[in-house]
């Protein structure tokens, strides 16, 4: 005669219960190896993902941020405008033209352009962007421009930007230790009167500010009456 004995109802409901659980982590112990191989391979694809990420934030704030900075209610452009490094110029008689509208305060020209920046220590010739503005207008809302936006109004005086790239020599590290730096474009020399901060691009690896006069004296070849950005600026009262 076969004896049946029942298991008490309760210890089976908990078994029922653990049951997944202890085969999940029965199932990760067993292979350790792969899965350490598996955490590995996912967390390195993360870290790519998120290096991409930061690439394109990079890429896409740096490239505006000169935009951001301009100071001005409106701007007038070619209709020809593709980016910063792709520009076509038109004439400042459209600016002065507009200047006699009803409620416009002021107007200033922005000037433009690829020049040839010796570096004052290994004598190493690199491109570098150069910003021509009006000193006695605020056109930029960056910091070290607008303190020292005053000292371009004397000849050929640059501002430097403290983040570019050291092929272009460490004009930052020596101005801030008090010395005294003159380099050469064109074939004249100029003199580093102040530093300001605006972050390269992929196109852009330095940039450099000076006043529109001298600007003209660094690029030579610019032929007068053409401008690159137009800006206004309006009454309160208008």
């Amino acid at each position: 005669m076969t004896k049946i004995i029942d298991k008490p109802t309760n210890v089976t409901a908990k078994s029922k219960k653990k049951k997944p659980l202890f085969l999940s982590w029965l199932q990760l112990r067993k292979e350790r190896v792969r899965l350490l191989v598996a955490i590995a391979g996912i967390s390195f694809a993360d870290v790519l993902m998120f290096l991409q990420m930061g690439f394109r934030g990079a890429l896409f704030s740096s490239a505006v941020e000169l935009h951001h900075r301009i100071n001005g209610e409106i701007v007038i452009l070619s209709s020809r405008y593709r980016s910063l490094i792709s520009l076509n110029r038109f004439t400042d008689r459209r600016l002065y033209q507009a200047a006699g509208i009803s409620g416009v305060q002021s107007v200033s020209p922005i000037y433009l352009n690829f020049i040839q920046w010796r570096n004052p220590y290994n004598k190493e010739i690199w491109d570098i962007y150069a910003i021509g503005i009006n000193p006695e207008h605020q056109v930029l809302n960056i910091q070290g421009v607008v303190e020292n936006r005053q000292k371009l109004r004397e000849p050929d005086t640059i501002l430097f930007n403290s983040g570019s790239r050291n092929e272009f020599g460490a004009i930052a590290k020596n101005f801030k230790a008090g010395e005294s730096i003159v380099t050469e474009i064109d074939e004249r020399q100029f003199q580093v009167r102040g530093l300001f901060q605006l972050s390269p691009t992929f196109g852009i690896n330095a940039y450099l500010v000076t006043s529109d006069i001298n600007f003209l004296r660094m690029v030579r070849s610019r032929q007068g009456g053409l401008i690159d950005i137009g800006l206004f600026t309006w009454r309160m009262d208008a």
